[in-house]
């Protein structure tokens, strides 16, 4: 083996004034800042691995028109220490209120009426083909209450639970019209 040096050469466009030539090992202190800086920060994903399950089973849901209108509002109606005299939105049922609908914004029927509870929490009316729902949206929990024809139908979801399964089962008669007793007579 016989010994030697190694050198390699990189060419730089700097800013548009032309192309600068830097050797190594003369401007390795150069040569690495231009490695760091232009190191893609992203892990790459060869063909051979498959992606992470995350990008895999990742929702990409279209929020309706009145999401946004919706969550500014909501935004908006948030009370201060002066403001706290029940018609106000306390922040974290805010918060918890805008989460809820951008989580389940595409199962629900249309723009909700929105007003605070004497507690702060947001409630939310809503109209759909058979009945109507309400809910109440606390920083802890989220009740439903929906009323299709003469039944109706409570439930209380907590953060641990499944808060799309849980309205999908609410909103099913409210857009069918059919619930217990009402399925089996149509």
């Amino acid at each position: 083996m016989t010994g030697g040096s190694a050198s390699s050469t990189i060419f730089i466009d700097q800013f548009g004034s032309g192309a600068r030539h830097y050797s190594w090992p003369s401007n390795t202190a150069i040569i690495e800042r231009y490695r760091r800086f232009t190191r893609s920060t992203k892990p790459q994903i060869l063909s051979e691995t498959p992606p992470p399950e995350s990008r895999v089973y990742r929702s990409d849901r279209i929020l309706p028109r009145w999401a946004e209108q919706t969550a500014q509002t909501i935004r908006s109606s948030i009370a201060y220490e002066s403001r706290k005299d029940g018609r106000w939105l306390r922040p974290e049922a805010a918060i918890a209120a805008n989460d809820f609908f951008r989580e389940v914004a595409d199962l629900l029927p249309g723009a909700p009426h929105l007003y605070p509870s004497s507690q702060g929490d947001v409630v939310a009316e809503f109209k759909a083909p058979y009945g109507t729902l309400t809910s109440i949206v606390s920083s802890s929990f989220v009740l439903l209450f929906a009323v299709v024809g003469d039944t109706e139908i409570e439930r209380k979801i907590l953060p641990t639970g499944d808060v799309r399964r849980e309205l999908g089962s609410v909103m099913k008669p409210l857009l069918s019209g059919q619930y217990g007793d009402l399925a089996a007579e149509k």
